[in-house]
């Protein structure tokens, strides 16, 4: 520390040399005291205005105090601090030297060395932050006197006269920080008025004179904080007021947004957003579906599943949403069904029954129970299979020879002649078969030429007998011819008997000894 020209010459100090001397510096103290108690019945009963004064008369009682006599101030040097405890020649590192001998100056030198610990490391730097404030700056001057003074009582190893000092500068300290405790208090809480009230220039000054003495507080800060956005916040309420007189919703939201953006603590504005916000969603969202519902009026699907998409954006879960969805498939839905059924009745003019059944039960995908489509698909299936049983028929046309087989073929005819009205291939198909069915049935002449020996025979036919040539009648079919000659082997002839030809022969005769 820097040496206090002011000091004695001999660094004694007492009670009655601190605070401007004597009993003068006993009245100033008992002054603060009033003054502090007579300031916490104001800020009770007066508010926080008349606490602010006080704070100022406190503060000049703090003046009077620590005021010195010659008027010059001594303040702090740290790096004396640091060194202080080091400059004494008494060794007081093995206490259990001196821990049992009551007096010893150890005692006293430890003492000292605590104490002043804690006013160094514990109670200046608060003080010392606050020091921009001119009360302030006078009494940690008296303090850094009383530092000095115990200092030099240290160096000379008077302990006591150290420890009496620094006693004397750590009550100064714990008086100063209370006051200025005080001072912060009461300017924050005229700050935070000033502030309640709309008066962003007061508010302004006096949390700028809380955070000089603390600027450590958070809810000083914090305070501070929203002070500064204090006339731009101020701007958007009065535009936000504007709007809403005008009812211009939107801006009005947006004002809001602005405020507590700026200032998120204002929870009634944060409510106030919030029930706008959803108002005017709720608002967006009935839009959305009136258009949607116009929409589907007019069977504009594709802008009406738009207009129901960005509602579900908005609301995903409501059953309004899943309603129209229903009502926009639903006309989707018909107009492919009605698009499949015209395409149908060109396919059918085209006699193409295969894409029709395929078309049919693409309708009956999308729709199950459309009569329309039951009935189709049952009498495409119909013709198809009728078609498909009579072209089998007449590529195996040679079992028409068979009488059963010929009489099931008449009554499958008579069968499908209805479905041929709606099918010109099937129509073709049957008078095919009914021209085949007729030719099987006709009989046509065949010769049979053979040795005039020979038993001749037709087999499930009957008895040609010797002859040399015979014309028979026989219909269409194969028929297996037989002979037969005493001393010769027995022949059999395959011959087939076409349709719709006007006859043809066959030849036999026994012609191989046994």
């Amino acid at each position: 520390m820097m040496a206090n020209d002011t000091a004695p010459p001999d660094g004694s100090s007492s009670p009655s040399d601190e605070g401007g001397g004597g009993l003068k510096g006993k009245n100033a103290f008992k002054k603060l005291e009033q003054g502090q108690k007579q300031r916490d019945r104001l800020v009770v009963i007066g508010g926080l205005v008349a606490a602010g004064l006080l704070v100022l008369a406190g503060a000049a009682i703090v003046l009077q105090l620590l005021f010195f006599s010659d008027g010059k101030v001594v303040l702090n040097d740290n790096s004396s601090r640091d060194t202080a405890a080091a400059l004494a020649p008494l060794q007081c590192d093995n206490r259990e030297e001196f821990s049992a001998i009551p007096g010893h100056p150890c005692h006293l030198k430890i003492q000292f060395q605590e104490r002043y610990r804690a006013l160094t490391r514990q109670s200046l730097p608060s003080i010392e932050a606050a020091a921009t404030e001119g009360f302030v700056q006078i009494g940690l001057a008296e303090i850094t006197k009383l530092e000095e003074k115990a200092i030099k009582a240290f160096d000379r190893s008077d302990f006591a006269a150290a420890v009496s000092a620094v006693d004397q500068a750590l009550q100064r300290a714990e008086i100063l920080t209370n006051v200025i405790a005080e001072n912060f208090q009461n300017s924050f809480e005229t700050a935070k008025g000033a502030f309640v009230a709309n008066d962003a220039k007061s508010a302004q000054e006096w949390i700028a004179r809380a955070l000089r003495l603390n600027g450590q507080d958070k809810a000083a800060y914090d305070l501070s904080v929203r002070i500064g956005v204090l006339p731009e916040v101020l701007r958007l309420y009065q535009l936000a007021a504007e709007a809403e007189i005008q009812n211009q919703q939107s801006d009005l939201q947006k004002y809001l947004q602005g405020i507590v953006t700026l200032d998120p603590m204002r929870q009634d504005i944060s409510s106030q957003l919030a029930a706008l916000t959803e108002q005017l969603k709720q608002a967006k969202y009935n839009r959305h579906l009136r258009q949607a519902t116009q929409y589907i009026a007019a069977e504009n699907t594709r802008t009406a599943r738009q207009e129901v998409n960005k509602a579900k954006a908005l609301y995903p879960a409501r059953q309004a949403i899943s309603a129209l969805f229903d009502q926009i498939d639903a006309i989707e839905r018909t107009k492919r069904i009605n698009t499949m059924l015209e395409e149908i009745q060109a396919l059918k003019s085209q006699d193409n029954w295969p894409k029709v059944l395929a078309l049919y039960e693409d309708i009956l995908r999308e729709d199950n129970s459309n009569r329309a489509a039951i009935n189709g698909r049952e009498k495409a299936n119909k013709i198809i299979a009728a078609n498909n049983r009579a072209i089998k028929i007449l590529n195996n046309q040679h079992r028409l020879q068979d009488v059963t087989v010929h009489q099931r073929t008449l009554e499958f005819v008579e069968l499908i002649k209805p479905l041929s009205q709606d099918s010109q291939t099937l129509a073709d198909t049957i008078v095919t078969l009914e021209q085949r069915l007729e030719l099987w049935q006709k009989k046509i002449k065949v010769v049979v030429f053979s040795d005039g020996k020979s038993m001749v025979i037709v087999r499930r036919v009957g008895r040609i007998g010797p002859v040399t040539q015979k014309d028979i009648q026989l219909k269409p079919g194969k028929y297996d011819f037989e002979c037969s000659r005493n001393g010769f082997k027995s022949k059999i002839v395959e011959h087939f008997v076409p349709p719709g030809q006007s006859g043809t022969s066959v030849t036999i005769s026994c012609d191989v000894r046994i």
